[in-house]
């Protein structure tokens, strides 16, 4: 219920415009976009980083001057092999930033703290991690559990009741902010500039009433303000259900004791018209058994005394690293016309292997770990044959150098002050 004792403020409006917040919700979008495996958001979040003090205080000023307007986003359908698209909407820098300064006013707000402090709940939250949740879900074992249901809730992301939550956090604000509030609803509105392009999987973005941005720092935010009382149905003295964001695992001493709670979350669910898969028919989605058979739930395979990532997240990896090297072979046939080149091609598998193997440093399948080193040591291997073979076709050395990714000093931008005497 409203509280009509709020003073009247902006308060919470002025603080996103804070230049202490704005730049620390800059460096967030700069690491978040340096790490990224595309190239063109890496690019993106280099060149702004160029002009970003200036940017930084173009938004502040149009923020504190009520004027800063949220740029068109572009959707993406992200292909996955076997299921439908993943709707991935990526916003220019100028959004993201704000977006995320509304979201660390947010967590400063002791109101909202409960969406936060969930014991069982990981995804989205700061200083939580998949590590975390694991551990719980191993802990929960070790003290008595012994049977799990494990699920995903369908299309979560375009499916939240936007509004809803939008009403909540207004009701849990203890200023009656309108100012901040109109910019929260424009920050989770999506208007994309390439629907054309779309090509019919258009519906698949939130761009109406309903659902928040795949790739929004506010959507998993909305998904936990909007999950709590799922969260409190779900869990009891001896049944714990661990969840992040819209995947979820219950576990419990007994069959009987996680069905019933599973049938609590559904129900809530289906007041909102989402649904949960089922784990008897959605097998590669859900799951029901004994849990000292195993389970996957996060990219983990989770049992009793091993914990291991799982088999859909190795076959990834291995994939991953086998088409960037092939990517660099096509590539390293013409090197005076392609970017890529042997170093490259290394630094980059480099750089994902050490990347899915820090995600992983909380597992014990030590086996594994080598089985997987095995057979990416003979990509690699191959990589190098097909690098020597490569090189003896070369005519020129210069051709060399750059399959090699040695730099040509007559490759460099040359702007010389006497010009037409070049030698």
């Amino acid at each position: 219920m409203k509280n009509e004792s709020k003073d009247i403020s902006d308060k919470y409006y002025r603080k996103v415009a804070f230049p202490k917040i704005l730049h620390k919700s800059w460096r967030k979008v700069f690491s978040n976009g340096i790490m990224s495996t595309s190239p063109i958001t890496r690019r993106g979040v280099e060149d702004f980083s160029k002009i970003a003090p200036k940017k930084i205080e173009e938004i502040k000023k149009l923020l504190m001057r009520e004027r800063f307007v949220f740029q068109k986003a572009k959707g993406i359908p992200i292909h996955r092999e076997g299921k439908s698209h993943r709707p991935i909407v990526v916003s220019p820098i100028e959004n993201r930033i704000v977006q995320r300064s509304i979201l660390n006013v947010l967590h400063g707000d002791n109101s909202l703290v409960q969406y936060f402090d969930t014991p069982t709940s990981f995804g989205g939250i700061e200083n939580k991690s998949v590590k975390d949740a694991v551990t719980m879900i191993h802990d929960k074992i070790i003290r008595g559990a012994f049977y799990y249901i494990r699920s995903d809730i369908k299309n979560f992301f375009t499916k939240i009741p936007r509004e809803d939550v939008l009403k909540n956090i207004e009701n849990n604000i203890l200023i009656n902010d309108q100012k901040f509030m109109t910019l929260l609803r424009k920050a989770v509105t999506i208007e994309l500039d390439n629907l054309n392009e779309l090509k019919g999987l258009e519906d698949l973005f939130p761009i109406h009433e309903e659902g928040v941005a795949q790739g929004s720092c506010l959507s998993p935010l909305f998904g936990n303000i909007f999950l709590k009382e799922f969260d409190d149905i779900t869990n009891s003295h001896d049944v714990t259900c661990v969840r992040f964001v819209d995947d979820f695992v219950i576990v419990g001493p007994s069959e009987k004791a996680i069905k019933a709670k599973f049938k609590l979350g559904l129900e809530f669910l289906n007041k909102y018209g989402l649904e949960a898969y089922d784990p008897f028919t959605d097998t590669n989605k859900a799951g029901i058994g004994e849990i000292k058979k195993g389970f996957e739930f996060l990219g983990c395979k989770i049992s009793p005394h091993r914990i291991s990532p799982s088999k859909e997240s190795v076959g990834r990896i291995k994939k991953k690293i086998n088409n960037r090297i092939e990517k660099a072979k096509l590539e390293m046939q013409s090197p005076r016309f392609n970017s890529d080149n042997f170093v490259r091609a290394l630094y980059d598998a480099n750089n994902i292997l050490k990347g899915w193997g820090n995600s992983y440093q909380f597992c014990n399948d030590k086996n594994l770990l080598t089985s997987i080193d095995d057979e990416i040591d003979l990509i690699i291997k191959s990589f190098f044959s097909y690098y020597e073979k490569t090189k003896k076709t070369m005519r020129k050395s210069s051709d060399f150098r750059r399959m090699l990714g040695v730099h040509l000093l007559t490759d460099s931008k040359a702007e010389p002050i006497i010009k037409g005497n070049e030698e």
